[in-house]
């Protein structure tokens, strides 16, 4: 008889222990990663405008954007970018285009980066002339920025590029761009 109890006491914590076990929800958590601490997916589009200017064209060569997340220098992150010319003017008067875009998991971008190459130019009465940029195509054009991002919405930053503030003539049909950048919303 006292065989039988240990044994149906034996049973029952056997029992009992796979029931707690088998109760247990699964915590797909990375290891190492507080579940308050899980960041959502944002997406992030930057668009570009520009102000009026008495000439035909204003032409960027837009090669690379890139935002930065913290710190200047720490946590850049390169954009999908619609790499190619674009005529500033040809986004006049609420016009916009789409640039690059990414999805992230950072809370907010701290800076914004335009990388330009060579080719940028500008046409003023029909004659096409090379557009000096200073330090467009190593460290990018600066734009700063403090922009909380929300989950489960497309934040969009446009990039107002104010060509009639920022392109001047030198003289010898030579033209240079100190650029005046502004993001609105």
């Amino acid at each position: 008889m006292r065989n039988v109890k240990l044994l149906l006491c034996l049973f029952l914590m056997v029992s009992l222990s796979i029931f707690i076990a088998c109760d247990k929800t699964i915590d797909d958590t990375p290891i190492n990663q507080n579940p308050d601490e899980v960041s959502q997916t944002k997406q992030l589009q930057i668009l570009l405008t520009d102000a009026p200017l008495d000439v035909e064209e204003v032409n960027i060569d837009l090669q690379q954007v890139i935002i930065f997340s913290g710190e200047e220098g720490k946590d850049s992150l390169d954009m999908n970018t619609l790499a190619g010319m674009y005529n500033l003017l040809d986004f006049q008067n609420g016009l916009t285009t789409l640039i690059a875009d990414v999805e992230l998991t950072a809370d907010s971008i701290k800076q914004i980066r335009l990388v330009l190459g060579e080719g940028n130019n500008i046409v003023a009465d029909g004659e096409t002339h090379d557009l000096k940029i200073p330090s467009a195509d190593k460290s990018g054009l600066k734009i700063k920025v403090n922009k909380p991002l929300t989950a489960d919405v497309v934040n969009q930053l446009t990039i107002d590029f104010d060509a009639e503030k920022s392109v001047k003539q030198l003289g010898n049909g030579r033209y240079q761009m100190k650029p005046v950048l502004k993001v609105v919303e």
